[in-house]
């Protein structure tokens, strides 16, 4: 019986979310993995711009250009 080697990948990285009906898992073994699912439907009372830019203060500026 052949046994895993953790040290092959010594910082195995994951990340999970869900919203609704959705669900999400990223996986990498050498750098750092983040994710974030979103359900967007029609904004109710606000425009599609205004109902993006209240994500802004989580992302990047990277991220958000």
């Amino acid at each position: 019986m052949q046994q895993n080697n953790c040290s092959d990948f010594p910082n195995f990285n994951f990340s999970t979310s869900h919203q609704g009906d959705y669900v999400g898992i990223g996986s990498e073994p050498l750098c750092l993995v983040g994710l974030d699912n979103v359900s967007v439907s029609e904004p109710h009372g606000e425009t599609t711009a205004e109902f993006v830019s209240n994500f802004s203060s989580y992302l990047t500026d990277h991220e958000w250009n």
